[in-house]
Formats: structure tokens, sequence, C-alpha cells
């Protein structure tokens, strides 16, 4: 198995993938296996071109040339403590990215029972997501549907349940099929975007001193703030009112 340095990340440039089995490899010598994702999500999210372009991205900006050069121990051994931090963050990527796929699925799954009349729009899922234990969840959707989160919990789930009344109605007018996933496909393609642009340009990379600590790699692994059409954005509301993503 071999990898190519890094190169042209455009879509129809010369960049050649890191081949997975490098990528399990990798993962294996630091002992940072994949998250358990359903075959689904795990083909809208396109991890195996994900955790490529990432990686290239972090590892080019932090000096490391070639991906290959990582099989031999004594530069594994230098650059652990930087693809274990990669590694984590991917791995918080990849399981907010499924979160958020599967909070998406749920939602168009109760615009079709309310549809069909098996449901009532007071039953659909994010009523239930106001205990405790699924704050985070009520925090995703809300970041999801571009709701902004304020202190007052109720009004949240009023803008929700508004927004589901009009996707009801837009099934019911145009009966054409979902693609239950489209949000969480743009924001994927973001990410990738924003991974194929960061290989195309030169940083310095930062000091011996500072080459591991996560500040760096947030830059390349972040997700960026991705506008799924023009009145939806995802995005959260800071308290400080700039926009976030989670």
């Amino acid at each position: 198995d071999t990898a190519i340095p890094f190169g042209d990340a455009s879509p129809g440039g010369s960049r050649k993938s890191i081949l997975p089995s490098f990528l399990d490899k990798l993962r294996s010598s630091v002992s940072k296996p994949r998250p358990t994702l359903r075959q689904s999500i795990s083909d809208i999210l396109q991890v195996e071109l994900l955790e490529d372009l990432i990686l290239s991205t972090c590892l080019k900006h932090h000096g490391v040339h070639s991906p290959l050069s990582l099989l031999v121990e004594k530069q594994l051994e230098t650059h652990r403590e930087l693809v274990d931090e990669i590694f984590v963050r991917i791995n918080g990527l990849e399981r907010r990215l499924q979160a958020l796929a599967e909070l998406e699925s749920n939602w168009w799954s109760d615009v079709e029972e309310v549809v069909s009349g098996n449901s009532e729009i007071s039953q659909v899922f994010f009523h239930g997501l106001q205990q405790e234990s699924s704050t985070k969840s009520f925090e995703l959707l809300c970041c999801l549907m571009g709701v902004t989160l304020t202190n007052d919990f109720y009004a949240a789930l009023k803008q929700l349940q508004e927004l589901m009344e009009k996707d009801i109605q837009l099934h019911k007018d145009e009966e054409k099929t979902i693609d239950t996933y489209s949000k969480t496909r743009a924001l994927v393609t973001g990410v990738l975007d924003r991974s194929r642009l960061l290989l195309q340009v030169n940083i310095s990379p930062p000091t011996p001193s500072t080459q591991t600590t996560p500040s760096h790699i947030a830059r390349s692994v972040s997700v960026p703030i991705h506008r799924f059409d023009s009145t939806r954005p995802l995005r959260r509301q800071h308290s400080d009112g700039n926009a976030f993503v989670t």
C-alpha cells in the first residue's frame, strides 16, 4: 500500500488519496479506532474521504510532508501526540455528524408520519428532548434547523414546531421524494471543501513548542459555518452574538 505526498487537492487535481488501509494502520498505531457508525450514515459522511482530507491537511500544516513517513516507527514517535490529537478530533467530528444525521432523519420521519395522518404535530420527537438528559440533542437540532438558542427553551421549541409545520405543508403540496439527509450532506460538503482549500495553501507550521497543541489542529479540523439555504443556516448564537458551530 502506498500514499502519495500532498499535491493538488481540487476534485479534478492530481493529489492521490491516502489509502483506507493506511488510515486503519495509523489509527491502530495510536490506539484510536474509528467510532461505530451505521453504514448508511458512513456513506453520507464519506468517511474515508473525510479522514483522508482532514489528516492530510493537518499533517501538511504541521510540517509532515508525506503521510507514509509515519509508518516509520521513529517518525511516528516524533509525531505521535499530533496524530493522536488529530484522530481524537476526527472521531469527535464523525460522532457529531452522525448525531446530526440521525436528528435530521427523525425530523423527516415525523413529517411523513404527520402527513400520512399517523401522528400529530404535538407528538413529534423534539417535544421529548426537553429532559435534561436530552439537552445536547435539542441543542444540536436547533443548530441543524437554524433556530437561535436562548435561555427560553419554549421559544426555541415554538420555532421548531413552526418550521416543522412549514415542512409538513410543503410535503403535502409538492408530494415529492425528500432527501432525508440534505442538511447533513451539505455540512459534509462544507468540511470537504474547506479541507481541499487548506491543502492548496501554505501556512507556516507552528514552532516545536506549540506543534501539538490542540489550537493549531482545531483551525484545520473545525467545522465551517455552512448555509444550507437562504433561510436556515446551520449555526448557533453565542452569548456574545457571534455565530458558531458546535
